[in-house]
């Protein structure tokens, strides 16, 4: 045999053998990594649905507490082309609290819903619909245009230019915040809980803690 054939031999073997490793380890090390992106995928649809879910519950308390301080739900309002805001805080075992902001620049109102106690808890019966208030507030303390600029620079523009915090699983009992935009057909709404963990759920609470400054009205946020 000669030296050539058996170098040959030899190369032949070796390839064999790197190719046999390096497959073996392809399939160690990839296996857990394809594994894992199916589980993370699953519970990524998993929470698309419950975020899903919890939209649309969501959208029934509005609807559900627009009728108890009498306004016709955002959402479903055809007759109002907007501009239009809602900052609400509720939807626990508490009366719901609601500024409403309409108008575009020079021509702003502020209105607020809720009841004498603010942030009391829910009254049962007729004479429920008794303590609720709509009273017509003045500007902004600091005037409309700074405030306008505020609620823009956190993302409360039409559209929406917040995120839903993916994390947060709502508990039936516990107070939300909500914000509703609608201008023209064009509607959109976030909510988050009094104690977000993301970014943009601490920009609805600086908005809302702000609006209580600005127009030294009770939201309870």
């Amino acid at each position: 045999m000669s030296t050539n054939t058996i170098s040959a031999m030899i190369l032949s073997f070796l390839c064999g053998s790197f190719w046999i490793t390096t497959n073996a380890a392809t399939e160690f090390n990839f296996q857990p990594l394809v594994l894992r992106a199916v589980q993370q995928e699953k519970e990524s649809l998993k929470r698309e649905s419950q975020l899903s879910s919890q939209l649309d519950e969501m959208q029934r308390d509005i609807k559900r507490e627009s009728a108890k301080l009498r306004i016709q739900s955002l959402k479903e309002d055809s007759a109002n082309p907007g501009p239009e805001t809602r900052i609400w805080v509720g939807f626990g075992l508490f009366y719901p609290r609601c500024l409403i902001l309409k108008g575009a620049a020079g021509r702003r109102t502020a209105v607020y819903l809720g009841t004498n106690e603010g942030a009391g808890p829910a009254a049962k019966g007729a004479k429920s619909r008794d303590l609720i208030t709509h009273t017509v507030l003045n500007a902004p303390t600091s005037g409309w245009d700074k405030f306008d600029r505020f609620l823009i620079d956190q993302g409360i523009d039409s559209p929406l230019k917040l995120s839903l915090d993916n994390e947060h699983v709502v508990d039936p009992d516990e107070e939300s915040i909500v914000v509703e935009i609608k201008s023209g057909t064009h509607y959109s709404m976030v909510f988050f809980s009094l104690f977000p963990r993301n970014a943009d759920g601490r920009k609805v609470v600086a908005v809302c803690r702000m609006v209580e400054r600005e127009f030294s009205v009770i939201m309870g946020c």
